[in-house]
């Protein structure tokens, strides 16, 4: 394809006390520089520049400059250079392939906006020594970083970058930036680096890129507020840049940001479908809550921020979350806008232990060697989603020995209170314990079961007394070893806690006075018989029946 007839460019173009337009031009494969101008004032727009020897455009002395909708490719040097002292504006350029930076600027006041800047040898944009905008800009695949600062002051803002060789963004050399909404992805170091710099970043979105999300060293300051942070091969914010920095107990170790304390993470009350954290920060301190990005420290990222709390003079907060945006993890930022790195994300399971599907249970004493007791933990909860892969220790007695690991055990409880302890562990060893009280109580009445006394009949009558025998059982679950005597009229008898023979020796009996006949009718409850009136039997427990009472039972009466 023939090229169109290209216009050779003049180095040192200049306007002094003027305004010059270089437009629709086709300004490339010059040896030095497609266009130059060292001073006045230019508007470049709408030429293509591409494969010249040196800048695709090249800004000097004082020149003042609006660089917009050029088609700047594949130059040896910068796309665009602009190092004035004076205002540049480069807008709505397509800078792509050069050998240097899409866009170098040096001193003055620049702004970089709406560019697409795509696959050049060093930085997307660089600027140092000056102060700069750059806002709404498409930075793709450069050979070192995105956007790079060096001693510079700069605003930045709404850019998106991706693909960058080294960091998406560079703040470097005391450098001032404040940096706002960027997206900034797949670099393959980090994704915002601060180094002996000041900034101030929000609303971001920083993932996927090889290394941290944002990263600050040494003398470093940087307030980092609702930044969405995820999916990034380091920590979401990285202090120092040696993975996480553990909280100090008086938070006095120094560097960047301080190496402020992160928040920690206490109980945790579910109730329905919400949940209330508490939880522990620096005192006075900003803390922001997010959904958490969870990675293999269990520290990790923040990826949707979700509220913010402020905790109080001793450094205790609480927040209330919806169950369905856990896990969470969140940052502190204090009042000289020091921002911690993210907290771990894992907060400790919630253990609930119950004992018959109830947080009590009384129960009755069933058997001689106990009552069985359905001790269940399944109701515990993960907050952080991992419910199925909880693990459960039960210690029936509270005697610092593991019974069971089943989330759903029986026990065998004597008379008596007894306290059972749950331990509940999730997959990355947070625990919580839940207690549950059992008490196995005596409260049925002995059953006494009376076979018909002999002599059952009395008869003719002569008034005269002779003796009689009642034998009988009683049935008691609680007494393990019965205490059985042979009583007569009116005396107590003491029972067993098992079915148990018994002899009575009743009172004499007297034929012809009071009745005609002798005859006994069983079970023990309710006995009706024809002995004399003055000759009661009764039927109580023994003292060793834990205080379950029954009635006297009458195995004599008229």
């Amino acid at each position: 394809m023939q090229r169109p007839v290209r216009q050779r460019q003049q180095r040192h173009l200049r306007a002094p006390g003027g305004v010059r337009t270089i437009a629709d031009n086709d300004l490339s494969d010059n040896d030095g520089d497609g266009v130059a101008v060292m001073g006045g004032t230019v508007t470049i727009r709408r030429n293509t520049l591409d494969g010249n020897g040196k800048h695709g455009t090249y800004l000097g002395g004082d020149t003042v400059a609006t660089v917009s909708g050029n088609h700047v490719h594949d130059n040896t040097k910068d796309g665009v250079s602009a190092h004035t002292g004076a205002t540049v504006v480069v807008s709505e350029n397509s800078i792509h392939g050069n050998g240097a930076n899409g866009v170098s600027a040096g001193s003055g006041t620049v702004t970089v906006k709406s560019n697409i800047i795509v696959d050049n040898a060093d930085d997307g944009v660089w600027a140092g020594n000056g102060s700069f905008t750059v806002t709404g800009n498409t930075i793709r695949g450069s050979g070192i970083g995105g956007i790079g600062l060096w001693q510079a002051e700069a605003r930045i803002v709404d850019n998106t970058i991706s693909g960058s060789q080294g960091s998406g963004m560079c703040i470097v050399g005391n450098s001032q930036a404040t940096i706002v909404g960027n997206d900034v992805a797949d670099s393959s170091w980090l994704g915002i680096s601060v180094c002996d710099s000041t900034a101030n970043i929000t609303n971001a979105v920083v993932h996927d890129n090889a290394q941290a999300g944002i990263r600050l060293r040494y003398d470093s300051h940087a307030p980092i507020s609702k930044c969405s942070l995820y999916d990034n091969g380091g920590l979401g914010i990285d202090l120092e840049g040696d993975g996480v920095t553990l909280n100090d107990a008086d938070d006095s170790d120094t560097g960047p940001n301080d190496l402020l304390n992160f928040p920690e993470f206490g109980a945790v009350e579910v109730n329905g479908g919400s949940a209330t954290l508490t939880g522990t920060a620096p005192p006075n301190s900003t803390v922001e809550l997010f959904a958490a990005a969870p990675d293999a420290t269990g520290y990790g990222e923040g990826k949707t921020w979700l509220r913010s709390v402020t905790a109080d003079g001793d450094g205790n907060f609480a927040v209330e979350v919806d169950v369905s945006e856990l896990p969470v993890t969140a940052t502190a930022t204090d009042a000289e806008g020091n921002t911690s790195e993210f907290s771990a994300y894992n907060l400790p399971p919630v253990a609930v232990a119950l004992a018959n599907d109830a947080e009590t249970a009384t129960v009755e004493q069933a058997l001689l060697a106990g009552t069985p007791v359905l001790l269940d933990a399944s109701r515990s909860i993960d907050p952080d989603g991992d419910d199925a892969q909880l693990g459960f220790a039960w210690d029936f007695d509270s005697d610092g020995e593991v019974d069971s690991t089943e989330a759903v055990a029986e026990a065998t409880y004597t008379l008596g209170a007894h306290t059972a302890t749950l331990t509940v562990t999730d997959p990355l060893g947070a625990t919580a314990t839940d207690t549950v009280t059992i008490t196995v109580e005596d409260t049925t009445p002995p059953v006494v079961s009376l076979d018909a006394p002999q002599p059952s009949l009395l008869w003719p009558p002569n008034h005269k007394m002779i003796e009689g025998v009642v034998t009988g059982t009683v049935e008691e679950a609680c007494d393990a070893q019965p205490e059985v005597d042979d009583v007569g009229a009116r005396e107590p008898l003491k029972s067993g806690s098992r079915v148990h023979a018994l002899r009575l020796a009743v009172a004499r009996m007297q034929r012809g006075r009071h009745a005609t006949c002798g005859h006994y009718e069983g079970p023990a409850s309710g006995v009706r018989g024809r002995w004399g009136r003055r000759h009661l039997q009764t039927v109580a427990p023994s003292a060793e029946a834990a205080g379950a009472t029954t009635r006297p039972d009458e195995v004599a009466r008229r």
